[in-house]
């Protein structure tokens, strides 16, 4: 009979055991969407980073390329985006715009926070650019620093 005892309490026992196992990896698949939602969110959020050096601006983002200074036909600095600016692949979060956009009808690369004025418009020969820093004075320090090497 003791035996018998044995048996059944080990095997509830046992059974108690992977319980625990069971939830935590429960527990995982519940969390994991959310992780991966805010890694999403964390890389939208952060601002793209843009470095001239070896004849070639750099655009260190996700949508982000490296781009000839021979292929920059144009460079200009506004206080405003497009009027029609839409999104055809990448991220519009809040003021936040990273991808491939519409500006008024042309395709566009941007890379900016639509709230931080003003924006550099790069024309190359692929097509338009628009990009901001996170301030005013970093905005017009890249762009003078960008016409400064573009011939």
């Amino acid at each position: 009979m003791d035996t018998l005892k044995k048996k059944c309490l080990g095997n509830r026992t046992d059974v108690e055991k992977r319980k625990p196992i069971s939830h935590v990896f429960g527990i995982c698949i519940a969390i994991l969407p959310v992780v991966i939602l805010v890694s999403i969110l964390y890389q939208t959020n952060r601002p793209a980073v843009f470095t001239v050096s070896n004849d070639t601006l750099k655009i260190s983002s996700s949508y982000g390329e490296t781009i000839q200074l021979s292929d920059i036909k144009s460079l200009e600095l506004k206080d405003s985006l497009p009027q029609k600016l839409s999104k055809t692949n990448g991220s519009d979060f809040g003021s936040i715009l990273k991808g491939n956009f519409k500006a008024d009808g042309r395709d566009a690369k941007v890379f900016t926070n639509a709230a931080k004025p003003p924006f550099v418009y790069i024309e190359t020969t692929d097509g338009l650019i628009i990009l901001n820093d996170k301030n005013q004075a970093k905005t017009e320090a890249f762009y003078n620093e960008l016409k400064s090497v573009v011939r």
